[in-house]
C-alpha cells in the first residue's frame, strides 16, 4: 500500500535532489570556468613584435589584467586557445584610424597621462610612419622600441626588453 510522505519529508526530498542536481552542474561548470579563466590570461599574437604591439601588450599588462600572458604562434595560426590579440578577430588591433595599442586605451577608457602619451608615441610609429616626428621625449623610445623590432631576437625576448624600457620611460 503507498502511503503519502509527510510534507516535510518530501520537501526535504526535494530540496535534496535540487541540491544534488545543482552540485552536478555547478562541478561540471567550474572546469569550464576555470578554463576560461586560464585562457582569459593569455594573449595570442604572431610575429614579428613591431613597437605597437610591445607597446599595447604593456597596456594589457599594466593597466587591464596584471596576470596576462603573451603567447606568439605562427603568423596565419588561428587561435584557439586564449585572446587574439593584434591579429584578425582580435578587438586589440590597428586599423585605418587607430593602432593597437590605442584600441586597448579605448576599449578599457583608461585615462593615465603615460597611457595616453604611449597611445600618442604608437599612433605616430604605427600610423604615421611616412611622416614619424617625435618629442624630445619620445625619440629614445620610438627608437630603441624600432631597434628591437629590427632584431633577430625571439619575440618573448623583444617583449620582455620592451617591458622594461616602457617601465623606465616617462613623458614628463
Amino acid at each position: 500500500m503507498f502511503r503519502q510522505p509527510k510534507p516535510a519529508t518530501a520537501l526535504r526530498s526535494t530540496r535534496l535532489c535540487v541540491l544534488a542536481a545543482l552540485m552536478v552542474v555547478g562541478l561540471s561548470s567550474a572546469g569550464t570556468l576555470a578554463d576560461e579563466a586560464d585562457r582569459r590570461h593569455i594573449y595570442v599574437t604572431w610575429p614579428p613584435v613591431e613597437p605597437d604591439k610591445c607597446i599595447a601588450a604593456w597596456l594589457i599588462k599594466t593597466y587591464v589584467e596584471t596576470n596576462a600572458v603573451f603567447k606568439f604562434v605562427p603568423g596565419g595560426t588561428s587561435v584557439t586557445n586564449g585572446i587574439p590579440f593584434d591579429i584578425p578577430g582580435s578587438k586589440y588591433i590597428r586599423n585605418q584610424r587607430r593602432s593597437a595599442s590605442e584600441a586597448v586605451i579605448n576599449i578599457h577608457d583608461i585615462q593615465d597621462p603615460k597611457a595616453l602619451a604611449l597611445g600618442q608615441l604608437a599612433r605616430k610609429l604605427e600610423l604615421g610612419f611616412w611622416h614619424m616626428t617625435f618629442t624630445e621625449k619620445e625619440q629614445p623610445l620610438a627608437d630603441k622600441l624600432l631597434e628591437l623590432w629590427k632584431s633577430k631576437s625571439e619575440p618573448e625576448q623583444v617583449l620582455r626588453q620592451s617591458f622594461q624600457l616602457i617601465d623606465e620611460w616617462s613623458p614628463d
